[in-house]
């Protein structure tokens, strides 16, 4: 009665708003403030060439690295052009151009407020209500993802696109059935919600090269829900190719799709694809494939690869405390209910698991790369906040 009550006085769009402004104030105030090195070294530049590229429609410069960096400088070379509407150029350090750097930061610090606000109302079929709005509010408030989503880089835009990506690929495969109060299994794949998620993906895949395990990570989940709505119908070869045979054409549409946001978002991919794909593959092998040139210290001491141990070290040491507590209560319920060998109490257990799979595989994939950085691990923190809101609830 108190979450129908709670429902009817707070609508979810109302409720959206609210998060969205609470995403914001943190993520726009004193943009002016501060300057980072990728930034004034790279980032500026990349976004004046690109919007130099547009004008002129010389397509092919709008492959500017391999990272690739696309929706960086699309967003980029919009608030380039409201510094210029309000007649602010870029007058180069000496002459104060991080007014200039604050426009050119502010379309991404916007979006990755409102990724956060698409992500509540996603969350909503997923979880309880007030786990949803938890969640949100966690993610809002990761000092962590706050940090990084004031800044003209990737890695914030990078782990929204994925979140959003991945939770609209687990709505395509189930939902939260209110009357029940538990998760239900669409008998069939939800084709809305996979659209979406492919093209969430695609702008992922625009933005940084990490985006590359979504295939495999999406490919997975649908054959995993196309497997479980085979149990026990036959022996097990034949379930697994049932299961391969099913959940291939979701998973090529949801390929289709993402590969279709690229290539209509990316003008480089117009002309000269193979070019532009080409710098995505040489910025893994040449710049991911090796230890970062500055080097890491970790542990104490200087080293190139700091190893397995940095990621779960990262994990421990940007995370609020409110996150480790919510993460540390639901390792804590869930180990309840194993020594009962009771049905779970709680019933996002399907969710969670998805959401926990990817945290892992995302993390022991980043950890066989030699370049390590914790803002590599950023696209995972959104996820680590759903989980922790979990636990507390």
């Amino acid at each position: 009665m108190s979450s129908r009550l709670v429902q009817r006085a707070f609508p979810p769009l109302v409720i959206a708003l609210a998060i969205t402004l609470l995403a914001l104030i943190p993520r726009t105030v004193g943009l002016a403030d501060f300057i980072t090195i990728d930034e004034s070294y790279h980032w500026i530049g990349r976004v004046e060439r690109f919007g130099d590229a547009l004008a002129t429609g010389d397509w092919d410069q709008t492959n500017q690295t391999g990272h690739p960096g696309v929706t960086t400088m699309w967003l980029g070379a919009i608030g380039q052009w409201l510094a210029f509407r309000d007649g602010v150029t870029n007058p180069g350090w000496a002459g104060g151009g991080v007014l200039f750097l604050a426009y050119l930061r502010l379309p991404l610090a916007i979006v990755n407020a409102l990724a956060i606000a698409i992500g509540y109302l996603l969350l909503r079929r997923l979880v309880a209500p007030m786990t949803a709005a938890l969640a949100a509010v966690l993610w809002a408030l990761s000092p962590f993802l706050i940090a990084h989503a004031r800044l003209l880089h990737l890695d914030a835009l990078l782990a929204g696109f994925v979140t959003l990506s991945v939770l609209l690929l687990i709505a395509a495969i189930g939902f939260r059935d209110v009357s029940q109060d538990t998760w239900r299994m669409h008998k069939a794949i939800d084709w809305r919600f996979l659209i979406l998620s492919g093209v969430s993906a695609g702008l992922a895949l625009l933005t940084k090269a990490p985006a590359l395990l979504l295939p495999p990570f999406a490919a997975l989940l649908l054959g995993l829900a196309a497997l479980w709505r085979e149990r026990g119908a036959g022996a097990l070869a034949a379930r697994l190719i049932r299961t391969v045979w099913r959940s291939l054409p979701a998973f090529l549409v949801w390929l289709a799709v993402a590969g279709f946001t690229m290539v209509l978002l990316w003008p480089a991919m117009w002309v000269d694809p193979a070019g532009a794909v080409g710098s995505i593959l040489r910025e893994i092998i040449d710049n991911g494939s090796q230890p970062h040139h500055s080097g890491n210290y970790f542990l104490g001491q200087a080293m190139g690869d700091p190893g397995p141990l940095f990621y779960p070290t990262v994990i421990l040491w940007r995370t609020s405390p409110v996150t480790l507590l919510g993460l540390v209560a639901l390792i804590a319920s869930i180990a309840v209910t194993i020594r009962r060998a009771a049905r779970p109490t709680f019933h996002e257990l399907a969710p969670i698991g998805a959401l926990a799979l990817f945290i892992l595989l995302f993390t022991l994939a980043l950890t066989l790369e030699a370049k390590k950085f914790d803002r590599y691990l950023l696209p995972v923190w959104p996820a680590l906040e759903i989980l922790a809101a979990v636990g507390i609830a």
